[in-house]
């Protein structure tokens, strides 16, 4: 649950470019010998790290708290890091595609990715419909269920990578959308 939190804030640092390009700031900024990638950047590194400290404190927290284990719970805890990514990672794309759209769509899917979490918890969804959240992924491979541990973390940092990539590729392609 802590991780869905966090995504929440990694969201809004993903977002905060398209903050600063609908209320006329970038235009300014870009004005500058910024580029427009080093610009959206600044902003994706922000969205990737926050989360990686936010989650190991309150993974070390945990462990202090739960059975003092510190270094055991962190790593549960970091092992959500792929997922909250893969959410940033649709930000990113959708900033770069639909600008005006990316807020509103980001945090709806989001919200869908917590209903199908939840019904995960309560087994009252399967098959495809529960492949959809990211989140759902993280606990086989924490109880074991997965063939190989680590698979379906590097498969959503690929995802992550990927989304956030072609974002990029489609921002500096596009011209600044300020709000209406």
């Amino acid at each position: 649950m802590l991780s869905q939190l966090v995504t929440g804030a990694a969201l809004v640092s993903a977002l905060r470019a398209r903050g600063e390009e609908a209320a006329g700031r970038a235009e300014l900024l870009l004005s500058t010998p910024v580029g427009r990638l080093r610009w959206a950047l600044s902003h994706l590194v922000v969205a990737i790290v926050s989360p990686a400290l936010l989650l190991a404190v309150l993974g070390a927290a945990a462990g202090l708290t739960y059975d003092g284990d510190v270094a055991r719970v962190t790593g549960a805890t970091l092992a959500y890091l792929p997922a909250v990514w893969t959410v940033v990672g649709i930000a990113t794309l959708l900033f770069g595609m639909l600008p005006r759209l990316a807020a509103a769509v980001s945090w709806t899917v989001l919200g869908l990715f917590l209903v199908v979490d939840l019904l995960a918890e309560f087994k009252l969804a399967t098959g495809i419909v529960l492949n959809l959240s990211p989140y759902v992924h993280v606990p086989a491979m924490l109880l074991g269920g997965a063939s190989s541990p680590v698979a379906p973390l590097l498969g959503l940092t690929a995802v992550a990578v990927a989304l956030a990539t072609v974002g990029l590729a489609f921002l500096r392609r596009r011209d600044l959308v300020p709000s209406a």
